[in-house]
């Protein structure tokens, strides 16, 4: 988030949905979705 931030790449006013498998890198294991708001954006500034 911090590096996405610094680089221009997300904007602390838009909203993110984050995806994440364990396995890292085998196609069908998601198993973690998670919604970050822009409140909880700031939290990382």
């Amino acid at each position: 988030m911090r590096r996405g931030l610094k680089e221009g790449s997300i904007k602390k006013e838009n909203s993110y949905i984050l995806t994440a498998g364990d396995p890292i890198g085998k196609a069908g294991s998601t198993n973690m979705i998670r919604v970050i708001s822009s409140e909880a954006i700031k939290e990382f500034t």
